[in-house]
C-alpha cells in the first residue's frame, strides 16, 4: 500500500465510523508552521507527544479530526499518519488499523473525569531517564537510580508490541489524583503484575517458569554461576518484574539473602548473588545496545529487605 493510499483509508475510516465530515478534515504535512497561538500550542503539544521533542514546526504528518467546527484542537483530535504507516509496513493494515481504534477509545475515555473508571488501565513502563528525559515532560514517573518508572495507560498488545500511552500530571489534576501520585502508581503495579507476570528463565528447559508461583524452588532455574535471568512471560515490560510485590523476597529466599540485579536492557534483569564479582562485567555490557530491547541503566542495584538500591 502506498503513502496516498493510507491517508484516503483513514480519512475514509474517520468518515464511516467516526462520523467526521470532510470538512473537518485537515492534512498537515511534516514542516507545517501557524502564526494562531492555538494552532502553535496544539503543535508543539503534539510534537512532545509524538517525539519528545520541543518545536514550533511540525515534526509529524497529521490527520486534523475537528471534533466540530471552529472547535478547540486536543490530542485525540489527530492521527500520526507517518507513524502509523510504519506499522502498516511492519504488521499490515489491518493490524495498524486495530491499534488506531485502541489509542482513539482509550483518548475518548481519558476526557472523562473519574479515575475509578481509568484505573485498571494504567501501567508502569521502564526507561532510562537521560535518553527519555524530553518526552518526560509533564508526565508522571518515579526515578530509580538512573532510569525512570513511568504511568501509562494500556491499550493493548499483540505478539509483537505493547500499545500505551503516557499519563500526564494534568490528567490526574483533572482526576483530583494530584495527591494521590504514589497510590496511582501503586495501583498501576500491581495492574501491571496482573498483566505481565514475573517470570525466571531456566536454561536447560528453554522454558520461562512463574516467579511466585508457590512451589517455586532454586531447582526450577539454571544457573549461570551464581545468577540468573528474571523477567516477565513474553518478555514484555520485564525490567518492572523485580518491583513486583513480593518478588524481592522470593529472589532473597532464593539467594539467601540481599543481592545484586543488573537491569541488562528494558526487559531482561540479570540477579547476582552479593559478593559475585562478574555483576560489575554485566553492569557494563548492559550500558550497550541489546537486540533484546534498549538500554535502561549503567548502574547495579543491591536489593533487600529495605527496597531496591543504585550502587
Amino acid at each position: 500500500m502506498t503513502y496516498e493510499k493510507w491517508i484516503e483509508v483513514l480519512k475514509t475510516l474517520a468518515q464511516d465510523e467516526w462520523g467526521y465530515t470532510p470538512d473537518r478534515m485537515e492534512f498537515w504535512k511534516k514542516g507545517f508552521t501557524s502564526d494562531n497561538p492555538e494552532v502553535q500550542t496544539f503543535i508543539q503539544k503534539s510534537n512532545e507527544r509524538l517525539t519528545g521533542k520541543d518545536s514550533n514546526t511540525l515534526l509529524n504528518d497529521l490527520l486534523i479530526l475537528r471534533p466540530r467546527e471552529k472547535g478547540s484542537l486536543s490530542a485525540c483530535d489527530s492521527i500520526a499518519v507517518d507513524q502509523l504507516y510504519e506499522d502498516v509496513k511492519a504488521n499490515g493494515m489491518d493490524a495498524a488499523i486495530d491499534k488506531l481504534h485502541r489509542i482513539k477509545k482509550a483518548f475518548s475515555i481519558a476526557d472523562i473525569s473519574d479515575y475509578e473508571a481509568m484505573k485498571e488501565q494504567f501501567i508502569l513502563r521502564p526507561l532510562n531517564y537521560q535518553l527519555h528525559i524530553r518526552e518526560l515532560k509533564g508526565c508522571v514517573y518515579q526515578r530509580v537510580g538512573d532510569f525512570a518508572l513511568v504511568l501509562y495507560q494500556f491499550l493493548g498488545d499483540t505478539d509483537k508490541t505493547l500499545s500505551s500511552r503516557k499519563v500526564m500530571r494534568s490528567e490526574l489534576a483533572k482526576w483530583g489524583m494530584e495527591e494521590e501520585v504514589g497510590q496511582v502508581m501503586q495501583n498501576a503495579l500491581e495492574n501491571s503484575a496482573r498483566l505481565f507476570p514475573a517470570c525466571a528463565y531456566n536454561k536447560n528447559t528453554d522454558k520461562e517458569v512463574d516467579l511466585l508461583k508457590d512451589d517455586f524452588t532454586r531447582e526450577d532455574i539454571t544457573l549461570y554461576g551464581n545468577h540468573f535471568l528474571i523477567s516477565t512471560f513474553r518478555t514484555v515490560n520485564g525490567a518492572l518484574a523485580l518491583f513486583y510485590p513480593g518478588v524481592v523476597d522470593k529472589l532473597m529466599e532464593l539467594m539467601g539473602g540481599e543481592f545484586i540485579a543488573v537491569f541488562m536492557n528494558i526487559n531482561d534483569i540479570m540477579i547476582f548473588d552479593r559478593h559475585d564479582a562478574s555483576s560489575k562485567r554485566y553492569a557494563r555490557t548492559s550500558s550497550q545496545s541489546d537486540e533484546m530491547g534498549e538500554m535502561l541503566s549503567k548502574r547495579r542495584y543491591l536489593c533487600n529487605e529495605e527496597g531496591i538500591f543504585a550502587m
